[in-house]
């Protein structure tokens, strides 16, 4: 599968609204939850609410991730609500061992509940990321509680709205 056919896919699940451009038109546009704005946007939620899409995407990043990582995968960390049952799909593809997710705690902080062994690997999946942030966060969470956890050097993610520079 490929970028165009995800692409139409997303667009049937009515995922996918952008401001139609016309002459003389004031573009309405979205505020995203980083505070950042635009003319468009993909409800990640809304997409991967159908199940045969959810494993659709979350076998495909398995295996992205399989070919990045070469290593493997003893926890999948989900981020807070939305991303732990993209997570959980996602590490069942990657044979992870033991599931777990962060938790919100006020408006931007995280939590991690689960003990991790030292020297357990793990890796963080979002559902959907635009700075990078939440996934920073989420690593930051894991960390503080299991020190001697080590973090894979990748974030698994459906959906990227990074742009063409790097997240935060």
């Amino acid at each position: 599968m490929n970028g165009d056919q995800l692409w139409k896919m997303m667009w049937g699940a009515g995922a996918v609204w952008e401001y139609p451009k016309k002459p003389k038109a004031k573009a309405p546009h979205v505020v995203l939850r980083s505070g950042k704005h635009s003319d468009g946007c993909v409800d990640a939620l809304q997409f991967l609410s159908r199940t045969q899409y959810l494993g659709m995407v979350a076998e495909l990043l398995a295996r992205q991730i399989r070919l990045v990582v070469g290593t493997k995968i003893e926890w999948v960390i989900g981020s807070p609500m939305a991303g732990i049952p993209f997570a959980t799909v996602v590490g069942q593809y990657l044979g992870a061992s033991r599931l777990g997710f962060n938790e919100k705690v006020g408006d931007h902080d995280l939590i991690c509940r689960f003990d991790l062994e030292s020297g357990q690997t793990f890796l963080l999946v979002e559902e959907m990321t635009t700075t990078g942030a939440t996934p920073r966060r989420g690593l930051e969470a894991v960390i503080k509680k299991n020190p001697e956890a080590r973090a894979l050097s990748c974030v698994g993610a459906c959906l990227t709205r990074c742009g063409a520079t790097s997240p935060e």
